[in-house]
């Protein structure tokens, strides 16, 4: 089932082609002197329900979001067309006409089927039709029936420390930039919740070249599903998690691997890093390359529903930051006895989860020294208003907005254990725009950061992209490889 391609492939083109055979039929079937007498009337109100219907996407609860990222306007056409064959099917005939409603129901179902294909190609995601049958992530392991030993870690390892120094680095088709800087700060920033790892000791070399993978060590790694992450701490009623486990993982004794801790966008749910991005794939070709080592990658919810967005802060949405930053490490630590310190975790997102990590990342030196950020926000905000999300997130009350703020947060004292990874697209302007911001803030104040911008959109072709070239990256500052 899953091999069935909705973004490329025949099948766009088959749909393309069925929708306007069928439309072309019922309209040659259409009544004469009736189907004139309503017609107006009928474009007029499938027009309108369009309306209605694009600007719900548009507005509530943020389905479709920045209005710089929208899909191509004659999606919408289509869509008109298909609320219009409703209307036909809805329209008063005799009793010998009922092959006209048939019809007439076969091309609105085909033109929306069109709609939402098109979106589907448009944002890359979903891929295929296991995805968006919301089957299971292919080769997954149900939490409950695979049995882990978390004793049989290693020595932990942790990467050298440091001075920070300052990347900006912008790329296109043609030609790279970059600019360096270097600051030797050494204070660590206060934030609202107390360290849960440990910090780390000092090590001359990656992981990479001190330890030696046991013969029969296995290709892959295994995804984890249905993981249940008690929220002792926070409350909150999050859905499953997911967990990857990287092949090293499973050598005994196996080496003390990193976490890098993963959120999704806004709409969205954990498992769109799996089946979207295929990130656990990516990850396994890493390992490939570093005998067997790569990160644990863990995918938890931070919103509570496909739509929820809870504006990653504690309030009365939900105790989101605690849970981001009490549970989850908590539970990550004692079910996989991972690598300790903030030089050895990391969080990251896209889109919404990117700002979240960036945000929770910043206010947590002490917790995550790696952040990355695909296409997030120049800081939180309720469906693109900072006035709403301090309404609704922070009580009204203005003051505290500073605290949540990257760009702030970023004026602050730079850590000098951090290091911050920002991508845009080019096709995103508002994106590119705020995360320049965040860049040139970070760049002016000390901070470790690589800035990115490559051809691409708002929409998982991009970050796809983002999450294939990342590792690299990832593994260097998560002390995995040189």
């Amino acid at each position: 089932m899953g091999g069935l391609r909705l973004i490329d492939g025949a099948l766009p083109w088959v749909l393309v082609v069925l929708a306007l055979g069928v439309a072309a039929e019922a309209i040659r079937r259409a009544d004469g002197q009736r189907g004139r007498r309503w017609m107006p009337a009928l474009l007029a109100v499938s027009l309108g329900v369009t309306t209605l219907v694009v600007y719900a996407a548009h507005h509530v609860g943020g389905l479709i979001g920045d209005p710089t990222d929208e899909y191509p306007a004659w999606i919408n056409v289509v869509a008109w067309a298909a609320f219009f064959f409703v209307g036909v099917v809805a329209l008063p005939r005799d009793g010998r006409r009922h092959g006209h409603r048939i019809v007439s129901a076969v091309a609105s179902l085909a033109l929306l089927l069109v709609v939402g294909d098109q979106l589907a190609i448009r944002y890359g995601y979903p891929a295929d039709l296991r995805t968006l049958a919301g089957l299971e992530v292919a080769g997954a392991t149900k939490f409950s029936e695979r049995a882990l030993t978390p004793d049989r870690t290693s020595p932990s390892t942790t990467p050298p420390s440091t001075t920070a120094s300052v990347t900006s680095v912008t790329t296109t088709e043609t030609s790279t930039a970059t600019t360096t800087a270097t600051t030797t700060a050494t204070t660590t920033a206060t934030t609202t919740d107390a360290p849960l790892v440990a910090t780390p000791t000092t090590l001359a070399s990656p992981l990479e070249t001190q330890w030696t993978p046991p013969a029969g060590l296995r290709e892959r790694g295994e995804v984890l599903s249905e993981v249940t992450i008690p929220p002792t701490a926070s409350g909150f009623a999050a859905r499953s998690a997911y967990v990857y486990l990287p092949p090293a993982y499973f050598a005994d004794p196996r080496p003390a691997l990193p976490v890098l801790v993963l959120l999704a966008g806004v709409p969205g749910q954990p498992k769109n890093w799996l089946a979207g991005l295929d990130t656990h794939k990516v990850f396994d070709r890493y390992a490939a390359a570093h005998h067997g080592l790569a990160p644990i990658l863990v995918f938890p919810d931070y919103s509570g529903g496909l739509t929820g967005d809870k504006g990653c802060v504690d309030s009365n949405d939900g105790n989101i930051e605690t849970y981001l930053t009490r549970d989850v490490p908590a539970f990550v630590t004692a079910t996989f006895a991972p690598a300790t310190g903030p030089t050895r975790w990391g969080i990251g997102g896209f889109s919404d989860g990117g700002t979240c990590a960036l945000v929770i990342g910043l206010r947590h030196p002490d917790l995550f020294g790696v952040i990355v950020d695909f296409s997030g926000d120049v800081g939180p905000n309720e469906n693109g208003s900072v006035d709403r999300y301090v309404t609704h997130f922070l009580g009204g009350d203005a003051t505290r907005y500073a605290a949540h703020d990257p760009m702030a947060l970023l004026a602050g004292t730079p850590q000098p254990t951090t290091a911050i990874l920002l991508e845009a697209g080019d096709g995103e302007p508002k994106k590119k725009a705020g995360q320049q911001q965040l860049a040139d803030t970070a760049l002016a104040h000390g901070w470790t950061v690589d800035f990115v911008t490559k051809p691409g959109r708002h929409d998982f072709t991009f970050w796809r992209q983002c999450v294939a070239e990342a590792p690299d990256w990832i593994g260097r500052r998560l002390g995995l490889a040189a």
